[in-house]
């Protein structure tokens, strides 16, 4: 399920939006009323995705967009009036943000919505990559610094070392980086 996160200073606004983005399947919201308030929110992680529907409570609706996409890495879809469309729609597209001006007819918001769920899905899958990157790079840090305190400690030769590792994890069937994190553990408080 999408979990998507409306800000709005108004009420009615927010409703608004809610009632048609809850139609989708799989999609639910919760709102805000600051830009404040919105990236507390964001940065808890709970949510795939944010509309924003200008101004705020705290004017600051653009700059939040912009946090969100650049610094948190969600998908975000701006709704403005004209004359702000006008003013920052070039340098908001170039930093990854969806804009349209209000007000936005159903089709087209349809359209919108859906383009932001699917950046959702694609966002999602490259987190869950970085993430599986991270802890593959991790583990690569680990065995290499045990593999060295084997080399030094122990005399073995590199090949050596890294067959212990994964020697000892297949007899133990625990991960190579458990074995590592235990071999530093222990020729670390030597």
């Amino acid at each position: 399920m999408k979990k998507i996160l409306l800000v709005s200073g108004s009420e009615k606004s927010i409703q608004a939006i809610a009632s048609f983005v809850n139609g989708f399947e799989d999609v639910s919201s919760d709102s805000a009323k600051t830009a404040e308030e919105a990236s507390q929110l964001m940065e808890s992680g709970k949510y795939d995705a944010m509309i924003v529907n200008t101004p705020l409570n705290d004017g600051q609706g653009i700059d939040i967009c912009v946090y969100v996409c650049e610094k948190l890495m969600y998908p975000v879809l701006l709704m403005t009036n004209d004359v702000t469309y006008k003013r920052v729609s070039g340098d908001i597209r170039k930093k990854g943000i969806i804009i349209t001006s209000r007000p936005v007819e159903k089709k087209s918001y349809s359209a919108l919505c859906c383009s932001l769920f699917t950046m959702c899905s694609l966002m999602n899958r490259m987190r869950d990559e970085n993430r599986k990157l991270r802890s593959s790079l991790e583990e690569a840090r680990l065995v290499s610094r045990a593999k060295s305190m084997l080399i030094k400690d122990m005399n073995m030769t590199e090949d050596q070392a890294h067959r212990f590792i994964e020697k000892q994890a297949m007899d133990l069937r625990t991960t190579k980086r458990n074995i590592a994190q235990n071999i530093i553990k222990t020729y670390y408080n030597k």
